[in-house]
This record gives C-alpha cells, structure tokens and sequence, in this order.
C-alpha cells in the first residue's frame, strides 16, 4: 500500500494547459456583455453624463482590449484557475470569472474564515497582529495571536473508538468538552471533539496526553496513556486520541468459601505485559473500573501468597470492547500451603 501511495503521489502534478492569453483570444466584433441602451425616460431626467467628464480625462480612441465572448473568457479562466488548483471543474462552472482565476482553495478557506471577514478596515493593526494556520487534518483555518514561523501545532480529534481498533470509524461519536494536554499547554475539544493547539517550537517532542479528570463517562479510558510527539515546523502534526470504554473489574477472593481481606492482585495484560496492581477489600472484595479491552490474568501476589502460606492459580479474563459488565463475579480461590 505505501508503494503505491508514494508512486502517486510522485506522478500528482496540477493540470497543465498550453492556454492562450486573453489578447490572443481576440475576435473582431466578439461580444461579452451588450449593454442595453439607456431608457427614454431616464434620459429625460438624467440627461447626458458626458458634458460632466472633464475634456482631458476623455478618451480620443477606444481603449485596446480584446474582444471576446463571455463564455470564451469563462472557459478560459476556468482552465487558468485549474492549472493553479484554484477551482473545481463539474457541471457548475457559472461561479464568474473573477472569483476563480488564480486563488487556490487555501486562500478561500482563509478569507471566509470569520476572524479575518470580521475584521474592521480601520482596526488598529496592533490588534489584529499573529497568523492564520491552515490545518490540513481538520480543514480549517485556526488564529492565533503568536507568530506562525518557525512554530508548530498539534490537532486531532478525541473520539469514542467503540470497536477499540484505533481509527475513528464512521458512526464513532467525538468526546466534546475533553481536556487535552500538549507538552506546557492544554486546550478542550469542541462539541465535535476536535482540539488543537499553536506555539509549540518546532522540533522538540511533546507529550500528548488526556485529563482523565475531564471526561463525563467513568468507564472511559483513554487508550494511550500519552504519545510523544515531533511536530513540523508552521503545520499541524495530526494526531488523534481514541477512548475506549474500560470494563468493570469486581469479584472477591475466598478460602474455602470464606473471604480473604487486605490480599494484593496483580492484574497483568497478555500483550504489554503492563502489571497492575489492587487490594481485596476488608470483606475480600475488589472493585476497579477502566480496564480496558484485552486479554489477561488476575493472581493474588505471590509475595502475599508466601507470607500467608497459600497458594492459588491465576483466572484468565478477556475484556471485550463496548461490554464494560463482562468481568463481574468473579471468584479467585486460595488454598492452604504445605
């Protein structure tokens, strides 16, 4: 697959036209626009203009300019703005020519964008100092009040991987309202879930991570603890945060059907092999929430076990996305030594 993104993306190139220019398009007696003749009765009560156009700013020859259809100058344009990737060619091409010659999609996005339309032209320019970011991930222009040389960003999304495959799937929610944390800042996702963040130096690894604190659902679990990141420098690095919702871990340790108080667990994940650990209860129960999907074994500490001169084996559970009650129940038996 990478072979084969890379050879296109090597033979991408923009559309090139070997098109005339305008003059060349010239045609004697063409016409773009006819202007239609002045009504009577506006003649009557406008009178002629030409008597207040002073003597030396009147023309003595018609200016020279070509003599084309407006179709031909459409057309034309058209096929200019596409060797520049600045507009899109289907079935609508009855935009005018002057809003699609040399402008890509980019300046577009920026001159509708609310924080540069709103501006008022006699603002004070100390005011309206900073840059305008395209983030190519969101495809969206964000401001910011620092420079954009030289300086980086990191944006993504925060979403609800309900299938824990890592990848936000159609149908899969964004978390709004979610802290995220970027080395020395921290911003909140929006009601889509999206975040980002600017004035990061260039180069240097940050860590990215979630406040666990900040999301509104106990069972869900960010599925990176943080990642670190290299941003480039004036773009965004791209990197979005999937939770997963964790299971329910409860269940009660017992000897001969009495429980057994104050014993640690370790639960240990088959793959990573990342060991947590958790103690009984004074009843010989354990409870903990966000176990997130996977496979593992959950033992009594086999220090605990040689101090109390038990011994016991170790259940293997499976966590399964999107059933956080699977892991209820459960019953981890110790016996006594020899």
């Amino acid at each position: 697959m990478e072979k084969n993104t890379a050879r296109l993306r090597k033979n991408f190139h923009q559309a090139k036209w070997d098109e005339e220019v305008i003059f060349q398009l010239h045609t004697p007696g063409e016409k773009g626009i006819i202007v239609p003749e002045v009504e009577e009765g506006i003649r009557q009560v406008a009178g002629d203009g030409l008597p207040l156009i002073p003597e030396e700013m009147r023309r003595s020859v018609p200016p020279g300019l070509p003599e084309v259809g407006q179709m031909r100058v459409l057309k034309h344009y058209l096929r200019l703005s596409q060797a520049t990737l600045g507009a899109d060619f289907n079935i609508d091409i009855g935009q005018g020519t002057c809003t699609m010659k040399y402008n890509p999609k980019v300046n577009e996005a920026i001159a509708r964008d609310q924080k540069a339309s709103a501006l008022h032209p006699y603002q004070d320019e100390e005011t309206v100092q900073g840059a305008l970011i395209y983030d190519q991930g969101q495809r969206r222009v964000t401001a910011n009040p620092n420079p954009g040389l030289q300086r980086s960003g990191v944006s993504g999304s925060v979403f609800v991987d309900d299938n824990a495959n890592g990848r936000q799937d159609p149908g899969e929610p964004g978390a709004g309202g979610v802290r995220v944390i970027v080395g020395a800042f921290s911003t909140t996702t929006d009601s889509g879930g999206r975040y980002h963040v600017w004035d990061i130096p260039a180069f240097e690894r940050v860590l990215v991570q979630i406040d666990s604190t900040s999301l509104d659902n106990p069972l869900y679990v960010p599925a990176l603890g943080s990642a670190s990141v290299q941003p480039p420098p004036n773009a965004y690095r791209q990197l979005d945060l999937p939770l997963v919702t964790g299971a329910v871990l409860e269940g009660r340790v017992v000897q001969e059907g009495e429980p057994v108080p104050n014993v640690t667990l370790v639960l240990t994940n088959t793959s990573s092999g990342k060991r947590t650990s958790l103690a009984t209860f004074g009843d010989g129960t354990f409870y903990v929430l966000g176990v997130k999907p996977g496979r593992y074994t959950l033992e009594v500490d086999p220090r605990d076990l040689s101090a109390r001169r038990l011994t016991g084996q170790a259940l293997v559970v499976t966590a399964e996305p999107g059933r956080p009650d699977q892991l209820s129940n459960l019953v981890l038996e110790v016996r006594a030594g020899p």
